[in-house]
């Protein structure tokens, strides 16, 4: 499932950046949403439907949640996106988790193991060589294009 997770991911920065630079970022951002919410409600549909928590307090925080967690960020993804790139901006996306996991650690309380750590490292290590290598080629592409 994380392999699936990681994928989707992957494929959700690389079309952003690449694919609809034309489409008004609002329509853009409408689409991605309508998109995520459709497959989230199929994945929890039998749990939505039987939910005995449907009350005013759940449509205060579903408000609040979607307007700073579904609204605002995906305008602003789309608007940066390709202005900055797939590979920066998957460096700037990757530090989602880390974030998450500090404020989980420092709001919430909960326990951080020294494999999460590990596991956090080793991501960000990756994306990071990665970048830096493709950085190195590009310099190299561009001194031979000067040279010649």
């Amino acid at each position: 499932m994380s392999l699936l997770s990681a994928l989707l991911y992957t494929l959700y920065i690389v079309f952003t950046s690449k694919i609809g630079k034309e489409t008004p970022m609002f329509e853009k951002s409408a689409l991605m949403t309508s998109g995520s919410a459709m497959i989230i409600f199929l994945i929890n549909c039998e749990a939505i439907t039987t939910s005995t928590h449907l009350d005013f307090g759940l449509l205060q925080w579903g408000t609040f949640l979607a307007i700073f967690g579904t609204v605002i960020p995906p305008i602003c993804f789309t608007v940066g996106m390709p202005k900055i790139g797939a590979g920066l901006s998957s460096v700037l996306l990757t530090l989602e988790l880390p974030a998450a996991v500090f404020c989980a650690h420092i709001i919430l309380g909960e326990k951080v193991t020294f494999l999460q750590i590990i596991g956090i490292a080793i991501m960000l290590g990756s994306i990071v060589y990665l970048n830096i290598s493709k950085a190195k080629k590009e310099k190299v592409i561009q001194n031979e294009t000067a040279i010649c």
